[in-house]
């Protein structure tokens, strides 16, 4: 079985190297991307097609609410 894809999106480094290393002790998931700026959310996202994306509220350039708004526009159904 292939594993869960994730695009994570947080601006804060330190949370997104905890969030990594916890992703990684389970195998059914892999991350694909990782930034700390919205509009590169909303790219990678839009190139990779996680099967999910965590993304924080308060982003630079675009905070998650945006991007997940956005997605929908483009009829994107990704879980965030």
């Amino acid at each position: 079985m292939s594993p869960i894809t994730l695009v994570i999106a947080d601006d804060h480094a330190i949370f997104r190297q905890g969030l990594r290393s916890l992703v990684r002790m389970a195998p059914e998931f892999a991350i694909v991307a990782e930034c700390g700026r919205g509009d590169e959310a909303l790219e990678l996202i839009r190139l990779h097609r996680p099967a999910i994306a965590v993304l924080d509220i308060s982003m630079p350039f675009l905070d998650g609410l945006s991007v997940t708004a956005a997605l929908r526009q483009e009829h994107d159904q990704t879980p965030v």
